[in-house]
């Protein structure tokens, strides 16, 4: 085999491959060309005017005659899969990719022997010409000239580029993310926590399969009934292989959901007291402190809260009987309770 492969990589943290059976189910349509051709004047794929698109297959061969049959890539373009000869079949299936023009491949160059036995081509104008293919590298396939190669590319499935969560007064959240990358992205679910450990699937976004540009997506879901300070949002991006991979986490502080002392306990105390505190949001911390009628401190302590509530056990050995006031503060609560050391 003449072909030469370049591998490069576009991520470090995740490799995927692609495969026959990871199907964008996005209006794909299989596009058969037995006749010479350049790519802006087919009319029977899934764009504008006919013009195929990343979710449509592609198949370059002849039943009839000999020699090759060629389509120009005249225009940057984009399919889901290539397929260039057919074992059954008399002649080939080359492409040309004109100078300066890009054909990026988002699933297989599946290269097939005819049965005349030559091989199938890839054919670059110029050093500017580019094939890329996402996924798996078929075999019968030379390049023209040797020295040009066709990329490899092994890409993250979705290369998402912005995430923001923002209220829409006090009963609507909207988040607005973008993906400047996609492959074999079936969409995203949306997820809410009101802790930051217990998530709950409220809505799904559909993605675009594959595309190599900027797209922005927006979800706009209610904040009725829920009483937490803080909001947690993430998106769990999906292939339509099952694959899936969780966004970083974003947090909204709602106005009318406030933290308070849910109790103190015993009270009267003598030698500990429990303050529990709820509503509070998790990894918050808080300052618990003890102080006499005249506003000294006497005892005080730190907690971060884990699941939007804690307990802690004060020890009241060292205080003298009478009345005290707990205090309890942080960036969303600052509450006050009476203390009765007996």
């Amino acid at each position: 085999m003449n072909s030469k492969l370049t591998f490069t990589t576009k991520a470090i943290a995740l490799v995927l491959f692609l495969s026959a059976a990871a199907v964008n189910t996005l209006s794909a349509k299989l596009v058969v060309l037995n006749s010479n051709t350049t790519w802006s004047n087919i009319t029977s794929g899934s764009g504008p005017g006919g013009v195929p698109n990343s979710t449509d297959d592609i198949q370059v061969f002849g039943t009839t005659g000999s020699g090759a049959v060629t389509l120009t890539i005249d225009v940057n373009a984009e399919a889901k899969s290539l397929q260039l000869g057919q074992v059954s079949q008399p002649r080939t299936g080359d492409v040309v990719i004109n100078p300066g023009k890009i054909f990026n491949i988002y699933g297989n160059l599946d290269a097939q022997k005819p049965n005349n036995s030559k091989w199938n081509t890839v054919t670059f104008g110029s050093s500017t010409s580019q094939l890329n293919v996402y996924g798996i590298n078929g075999a019968h396939y030379q390049t023209s000239p040797t020295t040009q190669t066709v990329n490899i590319v092994v890409p993250l499935p979705v290369d998402l580029i912005s995430f923001n969560v923002n209220k829409l007064g006090n009963a609507t959240a909207k988040l607005d993310f973008a993906t400047a990358w996609e492959v074999n992205n079936r969409g995203f679910e949306v997820e809410r926590s009101t802790n930051g450990v217990y998530w709950t699937n409220i809505g799904f976004v559909q993605g675009n399969g594959n595309a190599n540009h900027i797209i922005n997506y927006s979800f706009t879901t209610s904040l009725a009934g829920i009483n937490s300070p803080v909001v947690y949002y993430r998106l769990k991006q999906v292939d339509f292989n099952g694959q899936f991979e969780y966004s970083a986490i974003r947090t909204i502080r709602l106005n009318n959901a406030a933290a308070k002392v849910e109790s103190i306990y015993p009270n009267p105390a003598q030698n500990k007291v429990t303050v529990s505190l709820e509503g509070i949001a998790a990894g918050e911390t808080a300052t618990i402190s003890i102080m006499d009628m005249a506003g000294k401190i006497v005892i005080s302590a730190k907690q971060i809260a884990e699941e939007g509530n804690f307990s802690l056990d004060l020890n009241l050995d060292n205080l003298q009987r009478g009345n005290y006031i707990v205090n309890i503060s942080s960036a969303s609560v600052n509450s006050n309770a009476k203390l009765i050391k007996l």
